[in-house]
């Protein structure tokens, strides 16, 4: 929740629900203990500014009904190696899950440093790609311009 805000967050007061310290999820009715630093728009559509966090043991009893987890975020300080604690996370999954040798792992940990040069090195490759079909573009609208005029010249 954002700091500063209502509990609900910024979109529940566009659209006037009525806001408590108690929010509604569902059937289940939560006490609001804190709000979170503004972080604006994410990837896509996501608003990072309209998330409720909870325990997970309520979640998993009250919601889900399971014990899996499917997502996990971490965030670093940049001064810190992300590198050394992606190393940490995975032998903790490895142990928690009893994955042992030369077993491939049964989870993903991704860097969102990787994505970002992945995504740039993406759009370097379209960018040349698009000169390329521009350049090829006015060489054939350039010689199907000189075909009329030359044609003219020799009559």
């Amino acid at each position: 929740m954002v700091a500063g805000s209502s509990p609900a967050g910024p979109t529940s007061e566009r659209l006037g629900v009525r806001l408590s310290l108690r929010y509604g999820i569902r059937d289940l009715s939560c006490e609001v203990i804190g709000t979170l630093a503004t972080r604006g728009q994410g990837g896509g559509a996501n608003d990072q500014d309209d998330v409720v966090v909870m325990p997970i043991k309520a979640v998993q009893r009250r919601f889900t009904g399971n014990r899996d987890v499917r997502l996990i975020m971490v965030a670093v300080d940049p001064a810190y190696d992300s590198t050394a604690l992606q190393a940490s996370i995975k032998t903790l999954l490895r142990e928690r899950r009893n994955i042992t040798g030369a077993r491939p792992d049964d989870f993903n940990i991704f860097d969102t440093r990787q994505i970002a040069e992945t995504l740039q090195g993406t759009t370097k490759t379209l960018t040349a790609l698009l000169g390329a079909v521009a350049a090829v573009s006015l060489l054939v609208g350039g010689i199907g311009i000189m075909n009329p005029i030359d044609a003219l010249r020799h009559e």
